[in-house]
């Protein structure tokens, strides 16, 4: 709005301009509180017409109301706001030290431990703000603020999303910088605070590797590696922080971290066991398939590779007919050798005979031990060795302690690992279905908590068949399945798919008594959808 720096702006005076972008950012001196402070300046492009400068004055209170609420000691603060001979400024505390941008663009990349402390720092403050209704929507190095003092803030709430209010953003409309939005943003879609946690995503990537996650020359390119590509996870980061930097920049955002909180106490947990040399244990070398149970495997299809073998006889040789040379030919062999031949192919035939009957036999013996064994394996709960049990009860173990702590996309993760490795454990499966079940509470959209509550009941049903000699628990079990099929049914209906509803609903109304009062639930959405 000013091509030079005033010299006052209100009672403020203006020391000198520390920055100017869509915005102006002096130093200046309060006389009244003997402080220095940040001045910032709206800057409103010369050209601009009233509709326009209203909007941008408008958003410029926003950002004033967004973050002059958050009374919070990672988030900078607010002083007050004002307006001098038609130039709209806010005060706010003045912030020494360095961006993160400067600090990246000297170093290159960070210690593991100080990306850490950083992110943890910027998730104590989204945690803050997310609770109080304030989605950040441009979280970058270039608004984290590196301070003297070692602490970390939070600026720039420019175009911060209020939920509490109105939405000013027409749909569609993007607004963030391109290498850090969520795949969401790109598109113009509604976001939430789960949009934030996929930008801090890529701050830690940057500063692990020095590199942005998703690169690129243009917006397009950019725009088209968030939503397409996934980063390289840093090799030398420890497992936890390569898990932590996945889940946070999941494209689905059912599946990223639910919460700031959740990404927190990660973080915490990260650093923790970075600093002490103790991390869980690795996964298993296969990787988990995403259902909790490997698919069927497809019948054999004979003859593939295009290759099929010969049909009927000889051209032109009647069928059960021998094929005699012309009788002007003389004869290969004389008849007692052409008798002996066939007397050894027949001793050979008769001794393949006997020795195909022989393998059969053994195979057969073969067959019934080793089926006599896995019931014995079932029956005694594992057909994992000791040493890979005890690495599955640890993973189970693992994944009890992030369901606590709300954490159930990884808490699948781990017990799919248990699962994994010790196939023949119903608990690990009961799990699963109560964690699918959970993130299926959460699911942003009646298709994604569909697909989430047919896991839980595909996964409960996996306990069951493992119950088949404890009908008590089976029952229970049974219960819990038909309750996770009703409500992907009541998801299916509700996005127009009846079919695939009424599908879940025969199932689960075959899984308990009719009477019951799920079996009467299921039997009403069955009539209704009839």
């Amino acid at each position: 709005m000013s091509a030079s720096a005033p010299k006052t702006l209100g009672k403020y005076q203006i020391i000198r301009e520390i920055a100017r972008s869509n915005d102006i950012v002096y130093e200046a001196y309060d006389p009244v509180m003997n402080r220095r402070v940040a001045i910032k300046e709206l800057n409103i492009p010369g050209g601009s017409n009233d509709t326009q400068r209203q909007e941008r004055i408008r958003r410029f209170k926003r950002e004033v109301k967004a973050a002059g609420s958050l009374a919070h000691p990672g988030i900078v603060t607010i002083y007050e706001v004002e307006e001098d001979q038609g130039r709209h400024f806010m005060a706010m505390e003045y912030l020494d030290g360095k961006t993160l941008r400067n600090e990246l663009d000297t170093t290159g990349l960070l210690p593991t431990d100080r990306a850490l402390e950083i992110v943890i720092a910027v998730l104590d403050a989204l945690a803050f703000a997310h609770q109080s209704g304030v989605i950040h929507r441009d979280i970058k190095p270039e608004n984290i603020q590196l301070l003297s003092s070692g602490r970390v803030k939070l600026t720039d709430f420019g175009i911060a999303r209020l939920t509490f209010e109105p939405n000013i953003t027409i749909d569609g409309q993007v607004f963030g910088t391109p290498s850090y939005m969520s795949p969401e943003q790109v598109v113009g879609k509604e976001i939430d605070a789960r949009s934030d946690l996929f930008s801090v995503g890529s701050v830690l990537f940057e500063m692990l590797t020095g590199q942005k996650a998703f690169p690129g020359d243009s917006v397009v390119s950019i725009s088209y590696a968030i939503m397409n590509t996934e980063p390289a996870m840093p090799p030398s980061a420890p497992y936890s922080v390569q898990e932590l930097v996945r889940n946070l920049l999941a494209k689905t955002v059912t599946l990223r971290t639910p919460s700031a909180v959740a990404a927190l106490s990660s973080a915490q947990q990260a650093l923790a066991e970075s600093k002490s040399g103790i991390a869980n244990p690795a996964p298993p070398p296969v990787v988990t398939q995403q259902a909790p149970y490997p698919p069927p495997q497809q019948a054999h299809q004979p003859y593939s590779y295009g290759y099929q073998p010969p049909q009927g006889p000889p051209l032109n040789v009647p069928p059960g007919h021998i094929f005699m040379p012309p009788v002007r030919r003389p004869p290969l062999f004389k008849p007692e050798t052409k008798l002996a031949i066939w007397r050894f192919m027949g001793i050979v035939v008769s001794l393949g005979l006997i020795l195909a009957v022989i393998v059969v036999g053994v195979q057969s013996m073969l067959g019934a031990a080793d089926r006599a064994a896995r019931g014995q394996v079932r029956a005694a709960g594992s057909a994992a060795p000791q040493a890979e049990r005890s690495d599955a009860v640890r993973w189970s173990q693992v994944a009890d302690q992030q369901a606590r702590q709300g954490d159930y996309l990884r808490a699948i993760q781990s017990a799919g690992y248990a699962v994994q490795i010790d196939p023949y454990q119903p608990g690990y499966f009961v799990q699963l279905g109560e964690y699918y079940g959970a993130l299926a509470d959460r699911a942003a959209g009646m298709d994604e908590a569909a697909a989430l509550w047919i896991r839980s009941a595909d996964s409960t049903r996996q306990a069951i068949n493992l119950l088949a000699d404890d009908p008590d628990r089976g029952a229970r079990l049974r219960s819990n399945e038909a309750a996770a099929r009703l409500n992907a049914a009541i998801c299916l209906d509700r996005v127009g798919r009846r079919s695939e509803a009424r599908e879940q609903l025969v199932e689960a109304r075959l899984l308990v008594d009719p009477e019951s009062e799920l079996g009467r639930r299921a039997q009403e959405l069955l009539d209704s959808l009839s």
